[in-house]
């Protein structure tokens, strides 16, 4: 059985991808570890843009 959508779960998508975007800003892109290693600090700020892009996406999904 499909559930339907409502405004909220989209919106709910929306909240998750920026608490998750400012998480990876806060406790692995600014953690010691990754400015002793700026190639892991690449991958991490890598996966945060495309999420960033899925941010976006959400953003004209939600706005219609």
């Amino acid at each position: 059985m499909k559930n339907e959508l409502d405004d909220f779960h989209y919106h709910e998508v929306l909240d998750r991808l920026a608490i998750i975007i400012d998480m990876m800003e806060n406790y692995l892109i600014d953690h010691v570890v990754c400015e002793e290693h700026p190639e892991l600090k690449d991958i991490i700020e890598g996966a945060q843009d495309i999420l960033g892009e899925a941010y976006l996406k959400m953003i004209d999904i939600v706005t219609g």
